[in-house]
């Protein structure tokens, strides 16, 4: 998913996802030309996204002013409920 343009479109996407299972992959691959190595990493992360009401999805995103609403600049401190 690309980061929502405006928070219209982080409410329609926040709408469409409620209540489902997600999968995010984080990857990095580095090279050291020096020693002509290389290394990747892949991690999955799930992420369960509960019933929010559409008012509560309004708010988050009045809090949310990058817009990073499921795009997902996520903090796990932030908006605990």
């Amino acid at each position: 998913l690309e980061k929502p343009k405006s928070k219209a479109e982080g409410l329609k996407r926040l709408k469409m996802l409620v209540g489902q299972n997600h999968q995010f992959y984080t990857g990095i691959h580095m090279i050291n030309t020096a020693i002509h190595k290389s290394f990747s990493k892949v991690a999955k992360t799930e992420v369960w996204l509960r019933q929010i009401a559409e008012q509560e999805i309004k708010r988050y995103l009045a809090e949310d002013p990058a817009f990073k609403t499921y795009a997902l600049g996520f903090d796990p401190k932030a908006h605990l409920s």
